[in-house]
């Protein structure tokens, strides 16, 4: 009983590994059959039976006249974990279904991914795709088709088909190096206005920065440190900065100070790709002639140029 067991489950095994590879052509439209939770990692070109078209269809795409259009369907699949989850007591979620349809998603792209490097693996050398999820009533599977570009876009350079947002911020490791000035005025006191350096760390709709700035006017000097964060909604050009700064000016001689503060402010910062513009108001905890420091009210403006990203 026991060897028959064995062998039983090394038959479903076989079964299940081998649905995972099947190919079936349908004129030109190659099909990939896939279990209900295979994302097609196994697919090697050499266990797949390859129809005859494909060599000269990736040749076409490779030419720049057309790309594979990959379909991939989901089954009406529910998955083991979404399953085991919905049975526990201590659990509330409160749709298992979209869990479900988010599980299915994630193994479409997985699927998607699969496919590319499989056809790399075979020669195609343009990523040149149309990936279209959908779903099926019955089965899940990959459907790869050759689309050719009309005569009058044949020969065009078109990549991979992502939709992109022309925004200068993307999630990443760049970097930004600005130059530019700040001036900083606060009742009872003297404006300071410096040139400045800032190091940028953008995200995808946020932005931090440093900066930092010094200048010598004959016989004092004037310093500037602020750290700021900044926030765009919708990825907009337009946004809110907040900010803590530091604004000084000292005797060069004996290192005194006439003046210094520091506080936080907040306002709006304009963005382009070359330049910054901000405002910002707030109070600075200030002292002018080594008198007792108090609040007072400050405004910050700035203008920066955008000099190296890295």
């Amino acid at each position: 009983m026991a060897n028959r067991c064995g062998v039983l489950m090394l038959l479903i095994i076989f079964l299940i590994s081998g649905a995972a590879l099947a190919v079936e052509e349908d004129s030109q439209r190659m099909v990939i059959k896939l279990g209900s939770d295979d994302t097609g990692e196994s697919l090697k070109i050499d266990n797949v039976d390859w129809p005859d078209w494909v060599d000269q269809k990736i040749q076409a795409v490779n030419d720049s006249t057309g790309v594979f259009c990959v379909d991939v369907y989901n089954g009406p699949t529910e998955q083991d974990i979404v399953n085991w989850l919905e049975k526990q007591e201590k659990v509330s979620i409160l749709n298992f279904h979209f869990l479900d349809m988010l599980f299915d998603a994630s193994l479409n792209v997985a699927r998607m991914q699969n496919v590319a490097r499989l056809m790399t693996d075979k020669g195609l050398e343009r990523n040149a795709y149309r990936y279209v999820p959908l779903r099926d009533k019955d089965n899940a599977f990959v459907e790869i088709y050759f689309e050719g570009y009309p005569e009058s876009a044949k020969g065009r350079r078109d990549t991979t088909h992502v939709s992109r947002v022309d925004t200068l911020y993307v999630v990443g490791s760049t970097k930004n190096l600005l130059v530019g000035g700040e001036s900083t005025v606060v009742s009872d006191g003297k404006p300071v206005t410096v040139p400045i350096f800032s190091l940028e760390f953008p995200g995808k709709n946020h932005m931090l920065s440093l900066t930092g700035g010094y200048l010598p006017t004959g016989g004092t000097d004037q310093k500037f440190f602020a750290g700021s964060g900044i926030y765009f909604p919708n990825g907009g050009k337009l946004g809110y900065m907040a900010r803590v700064i530091y604004a000084s000016e000292s005797i060069e001689t004996f290192g005194s100070y006439i003046q210094q503060g520091f506080g936080p402010t907040a306002g709006l910062m304009w963005c382009e790709k070359s330049y910054r513009i901000h405002l910002t108001v707030g109070i600075q905890y200030f002292d002018r002639l080594n008198q007792d420091r108090r609040v007072e009210p400050t405004i910050n403006l700035g203008v920066r140029l955008n000099i190296l990203t890295f």
